[in-house]
C-alpha cells in the first residue's frame, strides 16, 4: 500500500516530535564544580535536569552525597557525585515519576585508587519487574564510561555504596514518552497536515 504524501508527512512529523520528546539527557553534575582541595557536601534529594538522587539508607541528611573540589587529588577531571555512607543505597528517579532508559554511566574509585571495584545496579519497572547489571571497573583510577544493557523503561535505578567507595558521573538517561504524550503529538501533527492541505 502506497502512503499518500500527506500521510508520509504526518508520519515524519510524528517521528521527529517523538524523538524531540525523548532526547537523551546527560547528568554531569557540572553545577557542583567548586575550586578548593577538599569535598563539598551535597544534601539528600539532589536534582538535575528533571532527575532526583536519593540516599535511601541515610535520608534527608545534608551530607548524604559529596563531590570533590577541583584541587583535590581525588578530583577525577570533572565533577563526580558519590554517596558518602557505607552500605548506603543511591536511588535515581525522574521527578515526575515517569519512566526512563539508562544508557551509560562513568565510574571511578572514590580516591582514584587502582583497587578493583564492582558496582551492582538494579533497575525497577512500573510492573515491578527488575533488571540487574554488575559493572567491574577496568581502570578505577580514571573515570571510565560503562554501557548498560536492558536498563529500559525504568521508574527507578538503585545501587549500593560498599568498600571500596566509588564516584559516578555523566549518567546518560532518556525519558520515555508516555502513550498520552505520543497521542497528543500525533494529533498535533495531524492538525498541521490538515492546515497545510487547507492552505493549498
Amino acid at each position: 500500500m502506497k502512503l499518500s504524501k500527506s500521510m508520509t508527512t504526518l508520519l515524519s512529523v510524528v517521528f521527529v516530535l517523538s524523538a524531540q520528546a525523548s532526547q537523551a539527557i546527560l547528568l554531569d553534575f557540572n553545577t557542583l564544580t567548586a575550586s578548593g582541595s577538599s569535598l563539598v557536601n551535597v544534601a539528600d534529594g539532589y536534582t538535575e535536569d528533571g532527575f532526583k538522587f536519593l540516599n535511601l539508607t541515610i535520608p534527608n541528611a545534608a551530607d548524604s552525597f559529596g563531590v570533590w573540589q577541583t584541587g583535590s587529588t581525588a578530583f577525577a577531571g570533572s565533577a563526580a557525585l558519590f554517596n558518602q555512607w557505607q552500605d548506603a543505597v543511591t536511588q535515581l528517579t525522574q521527578i515526575n515519576g515517569g519512566a526512563f532508559d539508562v544508557a551509560s554511566i562513568q565510574l571511578a574509585s572514590l580516591n582514584l585508587s587502582p583497587l578493583p571495584n564492582t558496582v551492582t545496579f538494579k533497575g525497577t519497572r512500573a510492573d515491578n519487574s527488575t533488571v540487574t547489571q554488575a559493572i567491574t571497573m577496568v581502570n578505577p583510577s580514571v573515570l571510565t564510561t560503562y554501557a548498560f544493557s536492558g536498563m529500559n523503561n525504568l521508574i527507578k535505578l538503585e545501587w549500593g555504596q560498599s568498600i571500596p567507595f566509588h564516584q559516578f558521573d555523566n549518567i546518560s538517561v532518556n525519558p520515555v514518552p508516555e502513550p498520552a504524550t505520543l497521542a497528543v503529538l500525533s494529533l498535533g501533527a495531524l492538525a498541521l497536515v490538515r492546515r497545510r492541505r487547507a492552505s493549498k
